[in-house]
């Protein structure tokens, strides 16, 4: 697996415009549902008679030969015995004799194969480049460690699945030991995304976890994957780099790799602390003049530095990420909302992949058990959700997790329970079929089924930059 999915990056890192859809095909076809899934996007590069009849067909070995007779191969199920790159012009044939000499070498003479030449289209743009020539400017299937993650615009790369430390602190009224062993027992599990916040308060836990690890040789820094964000009380453009720096020695790190945004509503606090001002009847207090434009300037500013690798969006409308999109020198890499099969802001995802924006999505399984939850019934006990985990002997959290990342959404969870976080690691091994992710589909209660809505910021859906009031 991990080979496959090692060529699966380069195959993914190469693809460019309309020719993604190719590749992000021949990355995906694992199941007979996602071989028929898939097929209608192979449609417009392969002949669709021959696609179409053989996409069934006992696993292949795929030889893919690069220019200049780079090689590797890769095994992945049910491809066509012969597939031909059409349509795109972008794509050449190989000469006959290279082909059958490759074939020769590879003892291959017998055995069908997929060969994809690809000519590096943009090799002027050394921007979009990584270091062995391939584009890394791309959104595709990747791995780090044994989880499968996304490659994102920044040239990183983001883990699938997150570990969430929301709840792994003071928040809960955890200590410090008991976060610290949580976060450990994450590490043990599998995990390589790690998600935190200033206003967690829980930064130095995780400092201390990760200098253990990786001052014992047991995790290398280039091996985990760490998102932070800037709180409300540190939403100005003067402020950035003091919290970036703040949260840096807390996590006794010299850069993260995803710094966000957490929202897009500016509080008044004092410095260095994250908990706001309030009037005496408890209402926060806001500064309403804040440029969230400047604040992204900003933040571009902590890329060019080295203390970030990418920065994202956490909690922003459509409205407000345009804004960004307008004036920005470094993309947004990340937009990071609730998502979960109650609350699945289809309009808000499609406006992020209309802009190559992946989403994050946190509260995945409905933050079950907590003081924020919906009136709606608890979604992991919906069931449709409890008779579809049946079926696939599988929990329900499993269940809905694997229909966010099926979906391409990072989903970021949060559990103390060591168990649970085994357990939740165990969703790469199978898919949901078509017609049972249109069933979870279907669950959607729009608006409605928002948990965190931030109201407990009294007066926070009076201002003017709360996200949740637009449309999407």
């Amino acid at each position: 697996m991990g080979e496959d999915y090692r060529m699966g990056e380069l195959l993914s890192n190469y693809a460019r415009s309309s020719f993604s859809n190719c590749i992000k095909a021949l990355c995906m076809l694992h199941t007979n549902s996602q071989r028929e899934q898939y097929a209608h996007q192979l449609g417009s590069y392969v002949r669709k008679g021959k696609a179409m009849s053989r996409l069934r067909q006992r696993p292949q070995t795929v030889e893919v030969m690069w220019p200049k007779m780079h090689t590797a191969s890769f095994s992945t199920p049910g491809l066509p015995a012969v597939l031909k790159v059409l349509e795109n012009k972008h794509a050449t044939s190989l000469k006959d004799s290279h082909v059958a000499k490759y074939h020769q070498t590879k003892n291959l003479t017998s055995t069908p194969v997929v060969i994809l030449n690809c000519i590096r289209q943009h090799s002027s743009n050394k921007r979009v480049l990584d270091n062995s020539g391939f584009p890394k400017q791309l959104i595709g299937l990747t791995t780090m460690g044994d989880m499968t993650s996304l490659s994102l615009n920044s040239g990183s790369r983001i883990p699938l699945l997150g570990f969430g430390t929301g709840s792994l602190g003071p928040l809960t009224q955890m200590s410090d030991a008991e976060a610290g062993r949580a976060i450990g027992a994450g590490l043990e599990c599998g995990f390589r995304h790690l998600d935190t916040a200033a206003f967690y308060r829980n930064e130095h836990v995780i400092g201390s976890v990760l200098g253990e690890w990786i001052s014992a040789g047991k995790l290398k820094r280039e091996e985990v994957f760490v998102t932070t964000k800037l709180p409300p009380t540190g939403l100005h453009e003067s402020k950035v780099e003091a919290w970036m720096l703040r949260s840096l020695e807390r996590l006794k790190l010299s850069y993260v790799d995803l710094y966000l945004i957490h929202f897009p509503v500016a509080m008044l606090g004092s410095d260095g602390e994250v908990a706001p001002h309030t009037t005496e009847d408890g209402r926060v207090r806001f500064d309403p003049e804040v440029s969230l434009e400047k604040v992204w300037q900003a933040m571009e500013k902590q890329v060019k530095a080295g203390r970030a690798r990418a920065i994202g969006l956490s909690n922003f409308n459509s409205t407000q990420i345009s804004r960004i999109l307008k004036v920005c020198e470094i993309r947004p890499a990340v937009l990071q909302i609730e998502v979960n099969a109650y609350h699945q802001q289809r309009l808000l995802r499609e406006f992020c992949g209309r802009h190559q924006i992946p989403v994050c999505g946190y509260a995945p399984l409905g933050a079950p058990w907590t003081p924020f939850s919906s009136k709606l019934p608890t979604l992991i006990e919906d069931q449709a959700v409890l008779a579809m985990a049946a079926r696939y002997g599988r929990s329900p959290a499993q269940i809905l997790l694997r229909y966010l990342v099926q979906q391409r959404v990072v989903a970021v969870f949060k559990s103390a329970n060591p168990g649970r976080m085994r357990e939740n690691m165990q969703i790469f091994d199978f898919s949901l079929k078509p017609e049972d992710m249109k069933l979870l589909d279907n669950l959607d209660r729009g608006k409605e089924a928002r948990i965190y809505t931030m109201k407990s910021f009294i007066g926070v859906d009076e201002q003017p930059e709360y996200p949740f009031n637009a449309p999407f």
